[in-house]
């Protein structure tokens, strides 16, 4: 029963539906301002990334336009070749430097796409590699040097590869401008280790180092000792590696440099990220279909599965190849998913439709292998996945599906 207590306030039924509504009134609140907070370190994560992007494309288009101008003279020089030996030599730096482009434009693809985030195992030497690469001129300008020492067989980790690549480009950044700002030479070491619970990533730098007061606050959002800055870069990515269940930590010493560390847990289970894959022995005598509107790369495809004795048929348009595969029998598919008239993805739909089980003998092939669309369709298909360029020993691999699956059959 409700009643006026001694203060005139009423106790009883009424008081507690007032405090009962007051908490839930309460409880709405902080939920939207957890959403507005997390909408917003989202948005600034973003633009740190675009601002980051744009100091890197620059070099990018330096690092992509070296191997190129060697891939064009290579090409030059093997026509001119007239040893087999010479000819050898070439086309192996033509191999080197086609790859070194690929995996500039890869990395980049990569870090400016804008995708809803998505947890997958990752191999955190590849993501230093990719790290690097994109910064290698700006490094290869300085008398800095950078080293990485990345432990073999380093396991993977669960995480988004865009946000860890944004982690380590921002750190070794980082220990890059604290070394130029002190002295013209210097050096910076990345590696990589782990142990049965943790991965780490250390960016040791040889730069001035920092006081105590200093390193205990760099992480702090908006902190900076650099002028003209915002001070986003450290506190954005220590706010990353968080939301991946790790930390990043810093240890300083004034005059003689500091460490950063990047911890992250591991999976339980998790594979060896540089695990050997044997190659299908012997490839079977089947016949594959080929569809790819570029004609070279389509061509070209062909050549090399002809060489793994494989009989092969090619065909730039998807409605061309439809109607190969309703009047010949096929063993597999090598399908382009970006193609004009009709997509690889419409073309896998009515494979699926009309030759089920050749639909689960495909292996998808993309340039555009940031892309969300490409990621849900192979997500959803469970096929084979090639990103172009690719290495004649990662089409092996797919291959070896194919052969698996025409044994489970």
């Amino acid at each position: 029963m409700s009643q006026v207590d001694a203060s005139g306030e009423w106790s009883g039924e009424p008081r507690r539906d007032r405090l009962a509504l007051f908490a839930r009134a309460l409880e709405a609140e902080v939920r939207d301002l957890r959403a507005q907070l997390a909408a917003e370190q989202q948005a600034l994560v973003a633009c740190h990334r675009m601002m980051t992007l744009g100091r890197l494309l620059s070099d990018v288009a330096h690092e992509v336009a070296n191997p190129l101008t060697t891939l064009v003279a290579r090409s030059a020089m093997i026509r001119m070749s007239t040893t087999l030996e010479d000819a050898h030599r070439h086309a192996g730096i033509i191999e080197e430097q086609g790859q070194r482009a690929a995996r500039c434009m890869r990395t980049l693809s990569v870090f400016g796409q804008r995708h809803e985030p998505g947890r997958v195992l990752i191999d955190l030497n590849e993501v230093v590699r990719a790290a690097l690469e994109l910064q290698r001129h700006q490094l290869a300008g300085s008398n800095i040097t950078v080293a990485a020492e990345l432990e073999p067989g380093l396991p993977h980790v669960s995480g988004e590869e865009q946000e860890l690549q944004q982690v380590i480009l921002n750190l070794v950044l980082n220990a890059f401008e604290a070394i130029a700002a002190a002295r013209p030479r210097g050096a910076i070491t990345v590696s990589t280790h782990a142990d049965e619970e943790r991965v780490w990533v250390s960016i040791r730098d040889d730069g001035p180092g920092m006081p105590p007061e200093v390193a205990d606050r760099v992480f702090q959002p908006f902190f900076t000792t650099k002028e003209a800055r915002l001070g986003l870069g450290l506190g954005i990515a220590r706010e990353l590696a968080i939301t991946h269940g790790g930390d990043i930590a810093a240890h300083s010493v004034e005059g003689v440099g500091t460490i950063v560390t990047l911890t992250l847990p591991r999976p339980v289970a998790a594979a060896p990220a540089e695990s050997e894959h044997a190659a299908p022995e012997g490839a079977p005598a089947a016949r594959l279909l080929v569809v790819d509107d570029e004609r070279d790369v389509g061509e070209l495809l062909s050549d090399i599965l002809r060489t793994r004795g494989y009989e092969t048929q090619y065909v730039a348009s998807p409605k061309a190849a439809l109607e190969l595969m309703r009047d010949r029998d096929f063993q597999g598919v090598l399908m382009d998913l970006r193609m004009p008239e009709m997509s690889g993805t419409e073309l896998w739909r009515e494979l699926q439709r009309e030759r089920p089980a050749l639909a689960l003998k495909t292996i998808f092939m993309t340039g555009d292998y940031a892309s969300p669309d490409t990621a849900a369709m192979v997500g959803a298909t469970e096929r084979p996945f090639l990103s172009k360029p690719f290495r004649p020993d990662e089409l092996d691999l797919a291959l070896a599906t194919l052969t698996r699956s025409a044994k489970g059959a």
